[in-house]
């Protein structure tokens, strides 16, 4: 087996445009033969894979640039695609063995023992299992690949690219620029609308799904816009620029009228101070015990069934103010369609508890499960939305085993986060690192009432943030090495 330096020698500049040139007189002689001038075209599809192997960066940065604009279509046969962002991903997946074998080097493979990158492939090594064991194993599997497509080219490729601190920068900036432009594009189309609250989805659309999709990649960007804040000195350009980014996305927030998204911005701001205070352990065991509190309050004499909506009244609402006043009174249908299909979750939960119904298998079999005086005028569910809660639903499809990993995950994200924060001395990446740490906190907080992690323009950020977490961790275990053996 030839070793990385020798598949390295074989693209040199010589043998490589050589190798091409064979290629393609062998593709073009044999499309004339067979009379198939596709065959024509597959040296520039080589072409265009090899120099990606070479340096996959550039076309990692594509990806990260086009997220933004990244559309979702539905296909004929229903499935969904998200458009062009999703085919780059596929791409970089399908290229990353031959990333492994021509530029991985010993040290690469270090990041195997980070404690996130462990708990990332339990997670998603028991999706496997519940895929096989789903109600309907092709959906499964489906939900698996795509899981894999997201995780190698937004986590294990991110720890590639990010060997030095410049490439964060230019990580966020060209993540910064399109999103940025997409922000302006929504608030001028929404200010034509009067920034009315019923036309908010009309303005997003079609860059965004809807208002909570456009709000929450906002507030979870925010942090990284403070982060770099810090890394420009006093009276730059890039400063009174990030200043200006800030304030716009802030006022943007505002006018999604996304609760979750507004909320967020405060939970940020508290977790800051937890981290500072190293209380994320303390914080996460409260939040635990809260969480198991409810349940059992809601689940102890079948509780739950006296905050049954009233049908007619639950409505949809066109008025912020009365939005916001619907919800206290449980009348915003919105929040009672989630209801429903968290009833309808749990009673899935207790015939399935260990390994679920099946990642990807809630839309098909929920219905079956739903409560009757929880129905309300939108539970024919025709955008096939998911439950709105991504614990609950990791629970439904892969079991308690499979929630027991997430948050397995999540939790020793943030608690090495911390430590690291605490560890590291170089300014501009302790403050990198908070971001991270914020950035997971709004998504963990925001997923109690969505589950948006599968979403290209979420799902991205949550894998990058655990990326930089794991980078960072392992550069500073060998830079103490360094020290140690001086």
């Amino acid at each position: 087996m030839l070793a990385p330096v020798q598949y390295q020698q074989l693209f040199e500049p010589k043998r490589f445009f050589a190798f091409l040139a064979i290629v393609l007189l062998a593709a073009l002689f044999s499309g004339i033969y067979f009379e198939n001038y596709y065959l024509i075209l597959s040296p520039f599809a080589l072409a265009i894979g090899l120099i990606s192997i070479l340096d996959i960066t550039k076309l990692y940065y594509l990806l990260i640039f086009v997220t933004p604009f990244t559309i979702e279509f539905y296909l004929p046969n229903g499935l969904g695609i998200d458009l062009p962002g999703e085919m780059i991903l596929i791409v970089l997946t399908a290229l990353s063995p031959f990333l492994l074998i021509i530029k991985f080097k010993k040290e690469h493979f270090e990041y195997l023992n980070n404690p996130i990158t462990i708990a990332l492939l339990f997670h998603i090594g028991w999706i496997l299992i519940a895929a096989i064991m789903s109600i309907d194993i092709v959906v499964g599997l489906k939900f698996f690949l795509a899981k894999l497509w997201y995780v190698i080219p937004f986590f294990f490729i991110s720890i590639y690219v990010f060997k030095e601190k410049k490439n964060y920068k230019q990580f966020f900036w060209i993540l910064m620029i399109p999103l940025g432009l997409s922000i302006v594009y929504v608030l001028v189309r929404h200010a034509m609308l009067d920034f009315s609250f019923s036309e908010v989805n009309s303005a997003v659309s079609p860059i965004y799904r809807n208002h909570v999709n456009y709000g929450l990649i906002m507030v979870i960007f925010l942090p990284y816009v403070w982060a770099f804040f810090h890394w420009y000195k006093k009276g730059t350009l890039e400063r009174f620029l990030l200043i200006g980014i800030a304030l716009m996305m802030l006022i943007a927030i505002y006018f999604t009228y996304t609760r979750a998204a507004q909320l967020a911005v405060l939970v940020s701001i508290g977790s800051y101070f937890i981290v500072k205070n190293r209380m994320v352990i303390h914080a996460l065991l409260a939040s635990l015990i809260l969480a198991i509190l409810v349940v059992v309050f809601f689940v102890n004499g079948s509780r739950y069934l006296e905050y049954a909506p009233q049908y007619e009244k639950t409505i949809t609402h066109e008025n912020f103010d009365n939005l916001l006043e619907a919800t206290i009174k449980m009348e915003d249908i919105s929040t009672m369609e989630r209801v429903n299909r968290w009833v309808a979750g749990a009673h899935m939960v207790n015939e399935r508890p260990f390994t679920g119904f099946g990642p990807g298998n809630f839309y098909f079999n929920y219905k079956n499960y739903m409560v009757s005086s929880f129905v309300t005028y939108v539970s024919d569910n025709p955008d096939k939305s998911g439950i709105h809660n991504y614990y609950l639903m990791t629970l439904v499809e892969q079991g308690v085993i499979g929630l027991l990993f997430f948050l397995a995950l999540l939790f020793s994200a943030l608690i090495y986060g911390e430590n690291l924060y605490h560890r590291i001395e170089n300014k501009e990446l302790k403050t990198l690192v908070m971001a991270a740490i914020l950035s997971l906190v709004v998504i963990a907080v925001t997923i109690l009432i969505n589950d948006l992690i599968e979403a290209i323009k979420i799902g991205g950020l949550f894998f990058i943030a655990l990326a930089i977490l794991a980078r960072e961790g392992e550069r500073q275990n060998a830079l103490s090495k360094s020290l140690a053996s001086k």
